[in-house]
């Protein structure tokens, strides 16, 4: 996990001028250092104060961070007065798409100094402690499909990001399932509830 502060410079991270700047060297050096595998931006805007919460909170943080361990660097946005740098810079550099989905976790992979893929996970919860867990899940879910390619494998950048991108379409699409399944059983109960009102 990798603050970047776009109002001054906190003890750890970097300021934006810093990240904008050195935003495609950094991760270069992360994979060269076999510190990730892949990369990601937790990304909201200040409608998004449970995500805002869940980052500012030294409890949460630890265990996000551990959780990304060696596999993925994880960057996020803070800001105590505006998002509009960080807007620009996710615009320029993954495209208007991405900055309009929030709030969400941007994953992406770096290769021969530029971003060669991308794709977003969004959040659907809207309390502190279910964008936790949500993030936990996503982080944990991508981690895991990269935690066994070997050190020899760990350049082939694009075979690498497509496991994480398959891992998270198949969790996707394991959600809607069990979604369907709930409203179909919620339908269910409201046709019981309506045949008794009507039984005799």
């Amino acid at each position: 996990m990798v603050p970047i502060y776009l109002n001054g410079k906190g003890k750890k991270g970097y300021t934006f001028d810093e990240f904008e700047k050195e935003f495609e060297n950094i991760c270069e050096s992360h994979r060269k250092q076999r510190r990730a595998l892949g990369f990601a931006f937790i990304l909201c805007n200040f409608d998004s104060a449970e995500v805002i919460k869940v980052l500012n909170d030294k409890d949460y943080w630890r265990a996000l961070n551990h959780i990304s361990g060696r596999f993925l660097t994880v960057f996020s946005f803070h800001s105590r007065q505006s998002y509009e740098e960080s807007n620009r810079f996710v615009e320029a550099r993954f495209g208007p798409q991405f900055d309009e989905a929030k709030p969400s976790i941007l994953f992406f992979q770096i290769s021969e100094g530029k971003v060669s893929d991308s794709f977003s996970v969004n959040f659907t919860c809207d309390t502190v402690e279910g964008a936790f867990q949500e993030i936990r899940a996503v982080l944990t879910d991508a981690v895991e499909s990269v935690e066994n390619v070997l050190p020899e494998y760990s350049g082939n950048t694009a075979e690498v990001f497509n496991l994480i991108k398959q891992r998270l379409e198949q969790r996707k699409a394991l959600l809607m399932i069990k979604r369907g399944f709930g409203m179909v059983g919620s339908i269910r109960d409201v046709i019981s509830k309506i045949v008794s009102l009507g039984s005799p």
